[in-house]
């Protein structure tokens, strides 16, 4: 008898749903919840409940706001080194 492959995936824990132009005026949404693999980081980032949404694992928030916190050191650095007011 031959062996059976596992051809079970993980789910898709990481997601975005982006697709309409929103007013950005109101606060970030965020909650945090949890699935059968862990806790889960979903939020809107335009204050929506509806619309625009992110789903992100804490390990994935974490990556993504080290290279945000880079860029804007990078920028902001950049732009002292050439003498422009941030």
């Amino acid at each position: 008898m031959g062996t059976t492959k596992d051809t079970k995936q993980a789910p898709r824990r990481n997601y975005a749903c982006i697709g309409e132009f929103v007013d950005s005026s109101l606060p970030p949404i965020v909650k945090i919840g949890e699935d059968q693999f862990g806790p889960l980081i979903r939020t809107s980032p335009f204050g929506h409940s509806g619309g625009v949404h992110l789903c992100l694992t804490i390990e994935l928030w974490n990556q993504w706001k080290a290279a945000v916190d880079k860029a804007i050191s990078d920028y902001s650095a950049t732009r002292l080194a050439a003498g422009i007011a941030l």
